[in-house]
């Protein structure tokens, strides 16, 4: 995707219910290389006449040899664990929906999704096809601009809605001017009024959507301080 963020490792979200598998292989094969070195040290034990020991590597060999037979098997082999992945949602579509609900417009399923994150962060980006892009991009070129705040005892809210993506805020000091190029930026911030003095705002959370008309994307990221 041309707009991902440096520094950010990103993970696909499919609807294939075998690639929600991974995890329980990658479990099952952890416990299986943790079980050979104390599979080694029990056979050890056994030659050399390790007395109490020996039944220790022995019984731990066989809990995680244990395990690990478990985490495959209740994945790969049972029909009705597998009958459970295959009728969950869409955990693609899932993660979209967060998307759709905030930009409020449906647009559509023809896309790939990515994911990432950290602590206090996370983002989705959508990768749309050609075709599957235009709805997208005439509902957001015909949305309106809009700055509304709402004033409540426990939280600030303000919303924005930009016909364009800004690419550097500029400097006003200096004199740089805000950089934007073609798109629609929706925000979504959250403040604390009583962390708030002298008219500056102290911001608790953030929701941000771009579409980016160029590179055919939608990114939405949830920040949190």
């Amino acid at each position: 995707m041309a707009n991902e963020p440096p520094h950010h490792t990103y993970r696909e979200i499919t609807d294939n219910p075998s690639d929600n598998l991974g995890c329980a292989w990658f479990a099952s094969g952890c416990l299986f290389i943790i079980a050979v070195p104390f599979v080694l040290l029990t056979i050890l034990a056994f030659v050399f006449d390790w007395q109490i020991i020996r039944w220790v590597f022995l019984s731990l060999s066989a809990l995680f040899i244990l395990l690990a037979l478990v985490e495959r098997l209740s994945f790969c082999k049972l029909p009705n664990k597998l009958n459970e992945i295959v009728n969950r949602p869409s955990p693609r579509l899932s993660e979209a929906q967060r998307a759709k609900d905030f930009l409020g417009f449906d647009f559509g399923d023809d896309f790939k999704l990515k994911t990432t994150g950290s602590h206090d962060y996370a983002e989705i980006l959508l990768d749309f096809k050609e075709n599957g892009f235009d709805l997208l991009k005439n509902f957001c070129e015909d949305s309106m601009a809009l700055y509304n705040r709402i004033d409540g005892e426990d939280e600030i809210t303000i919303t924005e809605v930009k016909k364009h993506l800004v690419i550097d805020e500029g400097c006003d000091f200096i004199g740089k001017p805000p950089i934007t190029k073609s798109g629609y930026t929706k925000i979504e911030s959250y403040y604390a009024p009583q962390l708030s003095k002298d008219g500056n705002l102290w911001i608790t959370s953030m929701l941000g959507l771009e579409v980016d008309y160029e590179c055919r994307t939608l990114k939405m990221s949830w920040t949190g301080w």
